[in-house]
């Protein structure tokens, strides 16, 4: 992942991925770290933001996006509900994010995914 651990949209991912049990490689970059001009970065995000993951070829940016595909292909059952109508819920939260709720939602709902498991 291109990224930085101050950015809390990386610190999203992070936190997914390890909650899948994935490891990343993260390659510190924007903020003070620089980089987000770079045109090998550019290559990969013309938006020119972080974070950024190349997942065996498959590039993708934007956090949301990312906690999405993450699910998706590596926590069916777990991150991502097996049944349909919970994942359009999920779905409906991250799109809340341009209005500012998205990050709280995905929070409050990772918040009470691992109070549950713990009290399990």
């Amino acid at each position: 992942m291109w990224g930085h651990r101050g950015s809390s949209c990386c610190q999203k991912v992070l936190w997914s991925a390890a909650e899948l049990g994935l490891t990343i490689d993260l390659t510190e970059t924007g903020g003070g770290y620089g980089g987000l001009g770079a045109p090998e970065y550019i290559a990969r995000n013309p938006n020119r933001v972080v974070p950024t993951i190349d997942d065996d070829g498959f590039v993708m940016w934007e956090s949301s996006a990312i906690l999405l595909y993450l699910a998706s292909a590596y926590g069916r059952g777990t991150l991502e509900p097996e049944d349909a109508r919970a994942r359009g819920g999920r779905w409906r939260s991250a799109g809340a994010e341009p209005a500012g709720l998205g990050d709280r939602l995905a929070a409050r709902r990772a918040a009470q995914e691992i109070a549950d498991r713990m009290l399990a």
